[in-house]
């Protein structure tokens, strides 16, 4: 008798549900909806519905640091079985907004420290695009703003393509309003 599958119960990494051959339910035939769509895509739904678990699929699709892994981790999916032609082609950028401390006194600081600290490790994944002088430009920057333009600007430089994934965008705005009101909201 086979061993059943785990539910991945509070799991949403699409790489650890597949080494661990945990259950999960095969969405991969919306990429090819996701690439017919126009620039930026924004997903609306309720708490606890996938979304997610649906930015690690596309995180890991599209990576090109993860294209020796494709077999692995979407060989059996719909995906696996027909692949695009954008797959494994970008420089993948994922920033989740709820690690942004949502205190109004520390809100400020704690995004600019998460966005430069997302900076820091999306120039480590891909150190072997970027030449140590394109680094330190980008580390060099001002604040996170600057970080993030230089590193669209020598990503764009080079000619290659990035995916930014935002999760949680309205996390710590949705907390300010709800625990401060609207004038910290607005402020």
């Amino acid at each position: 008798m086979t061993k059943p599958k785990r539910i991945p119960y509070g799991i949403a990494d699409y790489r650890r549900m597949r080494q661990d051959d945990m259950y999960y339910v095969d969405k991969t035939a919306f990429i090819p909806l996701v690439e017919a769509a126009p620039y930026y895509l924004f997903l609306i739904r309720p708490r606890r519905f996938g979304k997610t678990l649906w930015l690690s699929v596309l995180e890991h699709y599209y990576d090109i640091n993860r294209a020796e892994e494709f077999t692995a981790l979407f060989g059996d999916t719909y995906i696996g079985q027909h692949p695009t032609p954008e797959r494994n082609s970008y420089l993948v950028m994922r920033m989740d907004f709820s690690q942004v401390n949502p205190d109004v006194e520390k809100v400020a600081e704690s995004f600019e420290w998460y966005t430069s600290s997302v900076c820091r490790r999306f120039l480590s994944r891909y150190e072997h695009i970027f030449t140590v002088e394109e680094r330190q430009e980008v580390l060099a920057a001002q604040n996170s703003e600057q970080r993030m333009r230089a590193i669209f600007d020598n990503v764009s430089r080079r000619g290659l393509q990035l995916y930014l994934l935002i999760d949680e965008y309205d996390n710590f705005a949705n907390t300010i309003l709800s625990t401060a009101g609207q004038k910290a909201y607005h402020d």
